[in-house]
């Protein structure tokens, strides 16, 4: 497997994931109490990969992965 094609299909995930999250951001504006916590972005990379310590395969969090998932969601929900 070449690099530039692991490098595509990262960027492919990455597009994904992105447009998945502005749908969720649109559908919560709408009802009155939702809310969207962005936990990814405080664990990603400069290519907006999800950092190794985080994750098993790039989609699976480890311990630390969900230990700073539930950081970030618990101080974001305590700062309403």
């Amino acid at each position: 497997v070449s690099n530039k094609w692991i490098s595509q299909l990262t960027d492919n995930v990455n597009n994904i994931h992105r447009a998945i999250n502005s749908q969720i951001e649109r559908e919560l504006s709408i009802r009155k109490n939702g809310k969207y916590i962005d936990a990814y972005s405080q664990m990603k990379d400069h290519r907006n990969a999800m950092l190794d310590a985080y994750t098993t395969d790039g989609v699976h969090l480890t311990k630390i992965g969900y230990e700073k998932l539930s950081h970030s969601v618990i101080s974001d929900l305590l700062s309403d």
